[in-house]
């Protein structure tokens, strides 16, 4: 048994393999009743020493076969959410080591730094680093914006996600992280919140940012507004009501509104006037070469489209002229996979929803080392190519663990890809020269900007 003091209390936390972690850390109150729609509250201290071996509870979450399919299930939810782990190998206040601070994925509705993805120690041992994973509110009760609800306050889940940071920089001493040499990162959804996160007013500037699978976009209030009334009226409570439904009825609800979630970041509170611009912070920016095939994942997968089908696919998901994109990715096919419209289909997705936009944020922030995961997972044949956060599990070493496993079987090879993986990112983390990111099996690209 390990100790360690911070500002609330005594933990003991637990060492394995030259790591010591401490798991289900509370960086705020429990949120229960109408504080599920209120900023994050102090936690009060408790006496005694605090056993910190187990993971804490997840946010109230639907689940579902693509929440769980790359980065593994969530512990089961409850009101204590606003939990964190530190995984170090260092426990020396002393030490000064950098720390990668990282926000879970999951579309804003699901996950949590408690999936098997995202288990910290390889990373931490491997890279010589301070690894912390955050849990925040997510669906409605993070992003339901509406002054009916919330009140003056907008984006819960980014104001948890910031006291997080704030709890990181005020007691990650303790473990052997130096505050200001902080990286903050994330995958898809988290990697959307750590760029948020380096521009929010009132948020500490990490020294970093660690993206894989997502830049950052705002929804409009009135829109957001108008969905949380659309929410009241199909459940049949006024808004206000909506804080005293139970977390399953109003997450229900939320999932019935449609296919597409329609719960996010939005344009309000401390972001009323939009995003501001990238921090020009040292960002290494990730994307994976078959992003598109995450979002054609359902419980029917594996499955065929026809190219009726994928052209209507297309239409839902793509801005723009979705047909006329679906027609350019299925023209620059590759040859063995020109006569299959779902690689047509994902290519678009892929181009339209994330190299776009990571190429957009690339060219205003700096310096970028831009980064593509091009090795596919063997799951369903090869159905999936590399998808969208393929290459977490394989960046934190889990992809071995019983419940990723599937997704890498009979791939030995994926085991260098994944300590080399390592072996860049803590270059990254101590600031070291990043000469050639080896970690792609195709020639990569780099480019700093």
């Amino acid at each position: 048994m390990t100790r360690v003091r911070v500002e609330s209390g005594e933990l003991a936390g637990k060492t394995r393999n030259g790591v010591t972690a401490f798991l289900g850390i509370p960086y705020a109150a429990p949120v229960i009743g109408a504080a599920r729609f209120r900023p994050p509250a102090p936690l009060p201290r408790w006496t005694g020493t605090r056993a910190a071996n187990e993971f804490g509870p997840s946010a109230p979450q639907p689940g579902g076969i693509r929440a769980e399919l790359v980065l593994g299930p969530s512990t089961p939810s409850g009101p204590d959410c606003l939990v964190l782990n530190v995984w170090t190998p260092r426990l020396d206040p002393s030490a000064g080591l950098p720390v990668l601070v990282w926000q879970h994925g999951g579309g804003w509705i699901n996950g949590s730094g408690s999936v098997p993805a995202l288990r910290g120690d390889t990373l931490a041992r491997e890279a010589e680093a301070v690894v912390v994973t955050v849990n925040y509110r997510l669906g409605p009760f993070g992003f339901a914006t509406h002054p009916e609800l919330t009140g003056e306050h907008a984006n819960l889940g980014l104001l948890d996600q910031r006291a997080a940071l704030d709890w990181v920089h005020r007691n990650i001493e303790g473990f052997g992280g130096d505050p200001g040499r902080l990286t903050l990162g994330g995958d898809s959804a988290g990697a959307m919140s750590a760029a948020i996160q380096s521009v929010l007013p009132g948020t500490r500037r990490p020294a970093a940012l660690a993206l894989h699978g997502g830049v950052p976009s705002l929804r409009e209030p009135a829109a957001v507004a108008d969905i949380v009334e659309q929410l009241a009226a199909l459940i049949g409570v006024p808004v206000r009501g909506l804080a005293e439904l139970d977390d399953e009825v109003l997450i229900a609800g939320a999932m019935d509104l449609g296919p597409l979630y329609p719960f996010g970041p939005v344009a309000a509170g401390e972001l009323d006037g939009g995003l501001p611009d990238p921090a020009g912070l040292p960002t290494l920016l990730v994307t994976t070469a078959d992003e598109g095939t995450f979002y054609l994942v359902d419980e029917q997968s594996p499955r065929e489209f026809t190219k009726v089908e994928a052209e209507r696919v297309a239409a839902g998901l793509l801005p723009g002229d979705a047909v006329r994109r679906y027609g350019i990715a299925a023209a620059n096919l590759l040859a063995e996979r020109a006569c299959d419209p779902r690689w047509a289909l994902a290519a678009a997705v892929t181009t339209a929803l994330m190299d776009e936009p990571a190429d957009a944020w690339a060219a205003q922030a700096g310096p970028v080392w831009r980064f593509r995961y091009v090795r596919p997972a063997t799951l369903w044949d090869g159905w999936l190519g590399a998808t969208h956060t393929l290459d977490v599990p394989v960046l934190f070493g889990n992809h071995r663990r019983p419940e990723l496993a599937r997704l890498f079987a009979n791939d030995p090879g994926v085991d260098e890809v994944s300590a080399r993986m390592r072996r860049e990112y803590k270059d990254f983390l101590h600031r070291s020269a990043l000469d050639r990111p080896v970690w792609t099996v195709v020639e990569p690209y780099v480019h700093e900007i």
